[in-house]
């Protein structure tokens, strides 16, 4: 292989990226033009699309097969680590993560599986689990502010 190993990975994620932004897959010669003015090869930069192109293509049919048979996989989808760690995440996911513009998030790791929520998930999360405790009927901003008015001599 004539290109460089970072070379690549670059033109991967130029791949993704262009996908990440246009929802559509990259066209060969759609990406080729900024590595060329960087002095790669065209022909080795159209074929690393190519074979992105192709895996893209492979990963696609695997999920399609997967959620076929299994619900859950529909959840799953696949994305590539650069070399040195930047994980790009479409923008249909973004949605779907409820990011905001600054881009914030939180991960962790559990056995083994990377979790990624953004702050306005985790409060959902929380105001959902919180929601168990509510009693029918009752309103907690109406006792706080009862309490508060107590306290300022206000009742």
């Amino acid at each position: 292989m004539n290109m460089h190993v970072n070379q690549g990975a670059a033109v991967r994620e130029a791949c993704e990226a262009f996908l990440a932004r246009h929802g559509r897959m990259p066209e060969r010669d759609e990406v080729v033009g900024e590595f060329v003015a960087q002095g790669a090869n065209r022909e080795s930069v159209r074929s690393e699309v190519s074979r992105w192109r192709s895996a893209k293509r492979s990963a696609e049919g695997a999920r399609g097969a997967a959620n076929r048979d299994d619900d859950d996989a529909s959840d799953y989808v696949a994305l590539n680590v650069s070399a040195d760690g930047r994980l790009l995440i479409p923008a249909k996911l973004r949605e779907a993560m409820m990011l905001d513009g600054d881009g914030r998030v939180t991960a962790s790791v559990v056995d083994g599986e990377l979790r990624v929520i953004s702050p306005l998930a985790a409060v959902r999360q929380v105001q959902k689990m919180a929601q168990k405790f509510k009693k029918p009927g009752e309103s907690v901003v109406d006792e706080f502010l009862a309490e508060r008015r107590a306290m300022w001599g206000e009742e």
